[in-house]
């Protein structure tokens, strides 16, 4: 067992916050730079989407395989997350451009 698969089933047996706060200072960097670069640069995006992923991780906690590559697995929900935000976003920015003409 890794040290994050001990930490996150810390987090799942006793709901320890300190374990889940030492994960997020571990992956923060790793799920924020993905982000990054999947809405184009736009940090108020990123930020939202790497909340995401975490508020995400917290609750699905509990039915990740103990074996679970936490890395990957955060790496790949990044990458599934800014599709809704990108297309909402895109919306409103239709919407947007509609009005201003």
């Amino acid at each position: 067992m890794t040290d994050a698969q001990r930490l996150l089933a810390d987090y799942v047996t006793n709901g320890s916050e300190a374990a889940f706060r030492e994960l997020i200072t571990r992956y923060l960097d790793l799920v924020y730079s993905t982000a990054v670069r999947l809405v184009s640069g736009d940090t108020h995006r990123a930020q939202d989407v790497a909340q995401t992923v975490f508020i995400d991780l917290a609750r699905k906690a509990p039915s990740l395989p103990n074996d679970v590559m936490l890395g990957g697995w955060l790496h790949r929900h990044t990458a599934s997350s800014p599709p809704k935000s990108c297309a909402a976003s895109a919306a409103v920015n239709s919407v947007k451009v509609r009005r201003w003409k």
